[in-house]
């Protein structure tokens, strides 16, 4: 039975945006760097690099993991490379397994250990990044634990038993791109760890990305070391049983000289299934690898449903009247669960949200955790609340004078600042105009004005006292209308004659 999916059109929604992709993530890049030259093999994303790449021994190897998303959002918008479209990402699950052979170093850092994504036509800065879940303090290296099986930098994890690369990326918008680079090392040709003599190693690259129910491949990407005309057998991967929607095509088939270490592909995630694993007849698998025999192979693994387990809210405490806890819901383990929308400091009903607790699992900043494979419970807490408990937020208003025309010492005539709270009536301070050679004209403000929620800037205006003159004024309604609807534009022609023999220089209109 194929897994039955509650939001169908958000299903379909994903698939065909990840269609767009061209290859959600892989090689970007291969930097093959020797001494103090880099040389770097440019395919774009969507155009793998051709096969049989040559390294070198013992050679730093970079290559970039790029993360894409397309889609069309509400307004019918279709993101593409040169426009972004107002749609983003849930949290995005990636996963990469690095070639067998290859010696993880680290992986290429930034400024501030932050990774975020660019837009894919100018590379500005855009919605999206890596979930920094591991906030180390150095931003020039990673951490290794104590036992060197596990490194992270800033969200970025590689796990040395799986050989494999993980992080999230969340919020990414359509039509952006994130990249992570990964630093390796090359062997040498002849693998010290078996016991035959290894004439050429090959190296193939291929990564997943997860999304609720969609897990999709990237492109694949080969590089090769010692003879280019070694005779080489054949590895596929296939799925056996029913497959799931959502599940990713298959490994593509990499081929490898007999006697050549072979590491097998990471197991395949779908949202509700347990995958069994990559099994063969062909040959004896040790450790996720196994050596190649004279003969092609063949790795097969099939997919069963997996358990749906329960998250169940309660509240401790006292329980506003009305409000009703969220009902039980079940989630299939590695599913990312938001809880419910109730936000620290809502009141409801006379009485103040003190937050969610849980102790079955790790709730993130946003409120956001992974589901496990068992049930969680997650408690809330009220207290009572009186709008007399806690002070109202004051904003400012702030006097400033237009520096065209200044008399002297004009700082010591500006009103001094003072804070009101919302809804507060501010009637605005006088000023002394009795200085000789100016005039003040005014505040460009009512005198009475109830305050916002925000700081008000009120200005002044001084002209140079030389005489005065009035200027003639006439106005009319442009296309005047017998009537008009509430909230449309009525558009007036304001015609200022100067009356006098030297020019006006500035004017402000203040209805």
């Amino acid at each position: 039975m194929k897994k039955k999916v509650k939001d169908e059109q958000n299903k379909k929604n994903m698939k065909n945006m990840i269609r767009n992709m061209c290859g959600v993530l892989g090689f970007t890049a291969l930097s093959c760097i020797i001494v103090l030259l880099v040389l770097i093999i440019g395919k774009s994303f969507a155009n793998p690099l051709e096969d049989d790449v040559e390294v070198k021994e013992r050679t730093e190897l970079v290559y970039y993991l790029t993360v894409s998303y397309d889609g069309v959002d509400k307004y019918g918008w279709s993101s593409s490379d040169k426009y972004t479209a107002s749609i983003n990402s849930g949290t995005l699950f990636i996963n990469d397994k690095i070639p067998d052979g290859l010696v993880f170093t680290g992986f290429v850092t930034t400024s501030d250990g932050t990774i975020g994504a660019v837009t894919r036509s100018n590379k500005t800065a855009c919605p999206g990044k890596v979930v920094d879940d591991t906030n180390e303090e150095n931003v020039d290296d990673g951490i290794w634990n104590n036992d060197n099986t596990e490194y992270t930098y800033h969200g970025l994890h590689y796990n040395e038993d799986t050989r494999t690369v993980s992080f999230q990326v969340k919020d990414l918008q359509a039509g952006c791109e994130l990249t992570v680079g990964i630093k390796t090392k090359t062997p040498l040709i002849d693998d010290a760890t078996t016991i035959e003599r290894e004439i050429r190693r090959d190296f193939y690259n291929f990564a997943t990305i997860r999304e609720r129910g969609l897990t999709i491949e990237s492109n694949t990407v080969h590089a090769f070391m010692g003879n280019e005309n070694a005779f080489l057998y054949d590895v596929d991967y296939e799925y056996t049983g029913e497959v799931p929607d959502g599940a990713p095509n298959p490994p593509k088939r990499s081929s490898y000289p007999s006697g050549t270490k072979v590491g097998v592909a990471s197991d395949v995630e779908v949202e509700g299934y347990e995958f069994s694993g990559w099994n063969t007849t062909d040959t004896t698998i040790n450790n996720r690898s196994f050596s190649m025999p004279e003969g092609d192979v063949v790795l097969r693994g099939n997919f069963n449903e997996s358990t749906a387990n329960t998250v169940h809210y309660k509240l401790s405490g006292p329980t506003p009247d009305g409000y009703i806890l969220p009902t039980d819901k079940e989630y299939y383990p590695d599913t990312v669960v938001k809880v419910d929308s109730l936000k620290v400091g809502d009141i409801f009903n006379g009485y103040r949200f003190l937050g969610w607790e849980t102790i079955d699992v790790t709730l993130n900043n946003d409120g956001e955790f992974i589901m496990p494979s068992s049930n969680v419970t997650i408690t809330g807490r009220f207290e009572e609340y009186s709008s007399s408990d806690e002070p109202k937020e004051k904003y400012k208003v702030i006097y400033q004078f237009y520096d065209d025309v200044l008399p002297p010492n004009a700082d010591d005539y500006i009103p001094e600042t003072k804070e009101y709270e919302p809804g507060e009536t501010v009637t605005i301070e006088d000023i002394s105009t009795d200085i000789s050679g100016y005039r003040f004209l005014g505040w460009y403000q009512d005198k009475e004005f109830k305050m916002p929620d925000y700081d008000i800037t009120v200005y002044g205006e001084w002209i140079i006292q030389a005489g005065t003159f009035e200027p003639t004024i006439t106005n009319e309604i442009i296309d005047k209308k017998e009537y008009y609807k509430k909230g449309e534009d009525v558009k007036y022609k304001i015609v200022i004659t100067n009356t006098a023999s030297f020019p006006i220089k500035n004017i402000i209109v203040k209805e």
